[in-house]
């Protein structure tokens, strides 16, 4: 197995590229979502922005603080091991329920752009009242979770004497920095756990019954549709589908491991060096699903491709003419 200096050595190297990659794919998603969505899918394009927005927040975070959680330890410890680790060990806790939020809010985006595709296909519209309190239900979880954040932070990290222990703390520690503990006997913590775990389990479930219904429909009124629209309805619901197993994908067998250490209390280095990084994934592959399954942004790239290949082909011709136009060397 290997150690935790071998761990490091490695995620040395791979934050920077992870970061770099993310970033590229992210501004150049949303370069697409800004400059070519159509005037008819204003409000998708506003759904895409905000993922994208919360997707690169989590990115930052997870690479600039690099955290750790040591699930060894009772109470358990978050350490930092980024450039992030300088600052004040309240302000990477605060920055560590900022990810956990924004890695919710990425998946809840697209639950409400499912529901909305759902109220799209359907030939009887939903009153705006029902329409509300739909979204508002699909909301509630974030807004408790984002309570129980506001609560930690206010009772384990704002104190004075909390913020004195961990500057003495973290006095001598020169490769790490310890910024807060993460204990399930508070009631705000099992809270949360909670509504994170089984959302993560919630979010595929409803995208596959969001998928049955919504194609349903397409067939229901395949008569009144063309073909070429049906078929593009059925792609980005395949695409809308395939983001919502993405945590489930990418979270939840880290999540196992990590309440089997919970349980036994034994110490599984992969789990705490990558508890905040594999999460953290979606944010890389996530923008290429978006490209592919939403058809205007497919459809860009293909005339996009088509005119590189045309204007090298023209170039080699050119060159070509060029070379047997030149008079014979004597």
């Amino acid at each position: 197995m290997p150690t935790s200096e071998q761990y490091r050595t490695f995620l040395w190297w791979f934050y920077p590229n992870f970061l770099g990659l993310s970033l590229l794919s992210q501004t150049f998603v949303i370069y697409v979502i800004v400059y070519h969505t159509p005037k008819n899918l204003q409000r998708l394009k506003a759904i895409l922005m905000n993922t994208c927005f919360f997707q690169v927040i989590h990115v930052l975070v997870c690479c600039v603080m690099q955290f750790r959680q040591v699930s060894s330890y009772t109470p358990m410890e978050i350490w930092s091991y980024g450039i992030g680790r300088h600052l004040e060990a309240y302000i990477g806790y605060s920055l560590y329920h900022v990810m956990q939020t924004a890695t919710f809010v990425s998946g809840i985006s697209v639950v409400i752009t499912l529901f909305l595709k759902y109220e799209a296909a359907r030939i009887v519209k939903l009153k705006q009242t029902k329409r509300v309190l739909i979204i508002t239900g699909i909301l509630t979880p974030l807004f408790i979770s984002i309570t129980m954040e506001i609560i930690l932070v206010t009772t384990q990290a704002l104190p004075s004497h909390i913020q004195e222990h961990y500057k003495i703390l973290n006095a001598n520690n020169t490769d790490h920095s310890v910024i807060g503990i993460l204990s399930f006997d508070v009631v705000a913590s099992q809270v949360n756990a909670f509504i994170m775990s089984i959302s993560v389990i919630l979010f595929p479930i409803v995208g596959s019954t969001s998928r049955s219904k919504i194609l349903k429909h397409i067939r229901n009124t395949s008569d009144r549709v063309s073909a070429a629209k049906n078929a593009q309805n059925k792609i980005f619901v395949q695409g809308l589908t395939l983001q919502t197993f993405l945590p489930l994908c990418f979270y939840c067998p880290i999540s196992c491991v990590y309440y089997y250490c919970i349980v036994t209390r034994e110490e599984i280095l992969f789990q705490q060096y990558f508890m905040f990084l594999i999460p953290a994934f979606p944010a890389l592959f996530d923008p290429y699903i978006t490209l592919y399954f939403i058809t205007p942004y497919r459809n860009r790239l293909k005339s996009w491709m088509t005119k590189n290949k045309v204007t090298s082909l023209l170039t080699v011709v050119n060159s070509q003419l060029s070379n047997n136009n030149m008079p014979p060397q004597i």
